[in-house]
């Protein structure tokens, strides 16, 4: 169970990373990400809209 929660959470950042905040982040041939350097500010507000976003569409 431990190693299936690691996959989907791999795959859960992996996804965030190359579409939610895409032109922010930049991967490498050895498939490891990073940020753009000065878009610290942008990904801050992506992020955040996102999770308001997320937040608005479940009823919690």
């Amino acid at each position: 169970m431990g190693r299936y929660s690691e996959e989907l959470a791999n795959a859960g950042f992996e996804w965030l990373l190359g579409d939610v905040l895409v032109g922010m982040t930049i991967q490498d041939g050895n498939e490891k990400w990073d940020l753009k350097q000065g878009t610290e500010s942008e990904l801050q507000l992506a992020l955040m809209r996102y999770v308001l976003k997320e937040k608005q569409e479940v009823p919690f």
